[in-house]
């Protein structure tokens, strides 16, 4: 059988406030989410943007490698926050309630990334023969649902007002918890 290729790709999504869309530079730190740490504004470790509209800012990576080896699928996709190049102003982390609100809008970006992440290993793992595919439609299948995240992303700062409407916040929190819940076969750990 061919040996194919595994191919790798990265996806950033800078929230809350708008950036150049930059993967981690290799070797650089990342928090992978977890269901058992949440994030802390010390995660936060960038210096604010000049001139920044938002209170904080949060990187999440998609990485994922994908393709078919010897016959069989070796795919790995993984939720990452870069600490490196998230931030958090000081008027916000020292805010009191304000602050804890925000810290759980950061996460919820963290949170519903990872809901497409498993969506990606959900799409994978059901394909009755994934490695008919070609690595570069595999790839392309997993872009598709990472293409949703980004419209989930926009969504949910629309909605939400940046975290600033709390009913909206708290329907966002109920649904991206339960959506975890339901895609919990498809975590990765």
């Amino acid at each position: 059988m061919p040996r194919r290729l595994i191919q790798a790709a990265t996806i950033l999504l800078a929230a809350s406030a708008l950036a150049s869309a930059q993967a981690p530079a290799p070797g650089e730190e990342v928090i992978v989410w977890s269901s058992t740490r949440t994030l802390d504004w010390k995660d936060f470790r960038a210096k604010p943007e000049g001139g920044a509209l938002g209170g904080a800012r949060i990187a999440i990576s998609h990485n994922y490698s994908i393709g078919c080896r010897d016959g069989v699928l070796q795919a790995r996709v993984q939720t990452v926050m870069v600490p490196a190049m998230s931030w958090v102003t000081y008027r916000i982390q020292a805010s009191g309630l304000a602050s804890r609100v925000g810290l759980r809008h950061e996460q919820l970006h963290f949170d519903l990334a990872e809901v497409y992440a498993r969506r990606v290993r959900k799409l994978l793992r059901e394909l009755s023969n994934p490695c008919s595919h070609a690595d570069d439609e595999l790839n392309a299948m997993a872009e598709r649902v990472i293409k949703e995240h980004w419209d989930q992303q926009r969504r949910y700062e629309v909605q939400t007002e940046h975290g600033q409407i709390e009913r909206q916040q708290h329907d966002w929190d109920r649904r991206i918890t339960a959506q975890l819940e339901e895609l919990k076969a498809f975590s990765d750990g």
